[in-house]
C-alpha cells in the first residue's frame, strides 16, 4: 500500500508500509511481517518518472516510463 503526497506538479514524497516475502538463499522463502519505506518521485516530464525509496530492510532506486 502507498500513500502519496504531491509537493509541486513535478514532486512527490510517499510512505509504503507492507508484507514481504524475499529469498535468503536459493531454496529458502522468508516472511517479512513488517516492511516500511519511505520515498520521493521526481517526474521531470509527463512520461517519465524517477523514484527513490529508502526503509526496512532495503532501498532501491528506479525509473518508471508511461508511454
Amino acid at each position: 500500500m502507498q500513500w502519496n503526497f504531491w509537493l509541486h506538479r513535478q514532486w512527490s514524497v510517499f510512505g509504503e508500509p507492507g508484507l514481504g516475502l524475499h529469498f535468503t538463499d536459493f531454496d529458502d522463502l522468508d516472511f517479512d511481517p513488517f516492511i516500511l519505506y519511505l520515498g520521493g518521485r521526481f517526474h521531470p516530464t509527463k512520461d517519465i518518472a524517477i523514484t527513490a525509496r529508502i526503509g526496512y530492510p532495503t532501498f532501491s532506486i528506479g525509473a518508471s516510463f508511461f508511454l
